[in-house]
């Protein structure tokens, strides 16, 4: 993989974005609907897998 090329592509999406949202692909067939809702009342979803570890503290770097 050639980082310089792949960062100079990204750089370049990433300039001539605006934020609205055009010029986008649709998304992959799959399911669509609803999101999922819990009511916090010994509801769950297994995933199978670790998305993320909750044991540590995270922080947003500012910018």
């Amino acid at each position: 993989m050639d980082v310089p090329q792949v960062r100079a592509v990204n750089q370049a999406i990433i300039g001539s974005a605006d934020g609205s949202g055009t010029n986008v692909p649709p998304p992959p067939p799959g399911k669509n609907g609803n999101g999922v809702a819990l009511n916090g009342n010994g509801q769950f979803i297994d995933t199978g897998a670790n998305l993320l570890n909750t044991g540590g503290n995270y922080t947003h770097p500012p910018g």
